[in-house]
């Protein structure tokens, strides 16, 4: 299996050449600086994809069970 930085395709990654910035979904209703950003992303396109209407109080429940399952690992 490869390893490494991940596959990204050529329209990708000359649009994000071309923006000058990196993408961050959900950044509308999420921290950008929370280390946990990812993971919360992360589960909300999970939620997402399910057919769950990603609003606010759908971006906090995300980052509790986050937080709370990180909490729980350390």
């Amino acid at each position: 299996m490869a390893q490494g930085k991940p596959y990204i395709p050529e329209h990708e990654r000359r649009s994000r050449e071309r923006d000058g910035k990196i993408r961050l979904p959900y950044r509308h209703l999420l921290d950008v600086d929370d280390p946990h950003y990812y993971a919360i992303s992360v589960h909300l396109e999970k939620m997402r994809r399910a057919g769950i209407q990603i609003d606010q109080a759908a971006a906090d429940s995300a980052t509790k069970l986050i937080h709370w399952e990180a909490e729980r690992h350390e």
